[in-house]
């Protein structure tokens, strides 16, 4: 793949991702893919790692229905071959709480015949786990005061 069919792949990711449609976002992961969320695990955290279609879909869904994706702006983006390294500024709606948040995040993406063969995420960690915090308060309030 040529570098201009890298970037509107890129351009078609993030644009597809700000849908928030679950089955058009697993339709831009190959069959065999990987996605990784960077980040230490544990309570409140959101590293994860997934291969293949099954464990991608479980993770996606996850994502797609805490996080509305309201807008994206690619700040940087860096072809090499069939990978792209893209810095990008989200607009992002936490729907737990409702909060929305304006974040930098960092993707390193690697395409095979069209689709995204493996795909790893770096965020914000700390801004997620004071959301999903927050989250687990308030439901924490409200599981106390409908007693």
């Amino acid at each position: 793949m040529d570098r201009s069919k890298i970037e509107d792949l890129i351009r078609e990711v993030y644009k597809t991702r700000t849908s928030n449609d679950l089955a058009a976002v697993l339709n831009l992961f190959a069959r065999n893919a990987v996605f990784h969320m960077a980040g230490a695990n544990g309570p409140g955290r959101i590293a994860a790692r997934a291969e293949g279609q099954q464990s991608i879909s479980d993770i996606m869904a996850t994502l797609v229905s805490a996080w509305s994706w309201i807008e994206v702006q690619i700040l940087d983006l860096l072809v090499d071959g069939a990978s792209a390294a893209v810095r990008y500024r989200a607009t992002m709606r936490f729907l737990p709480t409702q909060a929305i948040v304006v974040t930098d995040l960092f993707d390193l993406i690697k395409f095979e015949d069209g689709k995204i063969a493996e795909l790893v995420e770096f965020c914000d960690t700390a801004l997620a786990a004071s959301l999903i915090n927050d989250a687990m308060s308030l439901a924490g309030k409200g599981a106390g005061s409908a007693a």
